[in-house]
Order: C-alpha cells, then structure tokens, then sequence
C-alpha cells in the first residue's frame, strides 16, 4: 500500500496549468520517482476538483 502523501492546492485552473509544464515540477517529479519504492509504479496520482 501506499504510505505517503501531500496534497497541492491551487488559486484556480490558471495557476494549476502553470505549474504542470513548470520546470521545478518536472525536476521535484524526477525525484519523487527515483526515491519511490517500484519508481513511477510506486507513485498514484490523481487530481480532483472541490
């Protein structure tokens, strides 16, 4: 199972489509993946609108 989380809140749509193609989350992603368990098959990730 999974053991760990966090959770990214965004202003509106706007800021959330800025920050996918931003370079600091590709490089944060990149290190997610190397220090998951399985790398990208140890990693869920969804998005959900409140």
């Amino acid at each position: 199972g999974y053991r760990h989380g966090f959770v990214v809140d965004f202003a509106d749509d706007a800021a959330r489509d800025a920050y996918l193609p931003h370079p600091e989350h590709a490089k944060v992603g990149k290190s997610l993946v190397e220090a998951a368990e399985g790398g990208i098959e140890g990693i869920l990730v969804f998005d959900y609108a409140i």
